[in-house]
């Protein structure tokens, strides 16, 4: 039996010239990825800036929460899924 793993999901999207890669494609992209990786993404565990500039990490709250999270002891998650989409 295989061990459980335990993702987080982060989506970013700067501007609304990004339809094709809005926040619901990427999520729903990582989602699958996911699943055909054995990998749950709990509720919680799903960070999402939407409107943000990627320009500096300060400025992006849930990934700046994300990274928190991650740091955190005992280890909340296994893996980071991220779309990339440049």
């Amino acid at each position: 039996m295989t061990d459980t793993i335990i993702g987080a999901l982060y989506s970013r999207v700067s501007t609304d010239d990004q339809l094709e890669f809005s926040i619901d494609a990427q999520i729903k992209a990582i989602k699958e990825y996911a699943k055909k990786n054995r990998i749950i993404i709990p509720n919680k565990y799903m960070f999402i800036d939407e409107g943000i500039s990627g320009k500096t990490a300060d400025k992006r709250p849930a990934f700046m929460h994300m990274v928190a999270t991650a740091k955190s002891k005992p280890k909340p998650f296994d893996v980071i899924l991220v779309f990339c989409v440049d």
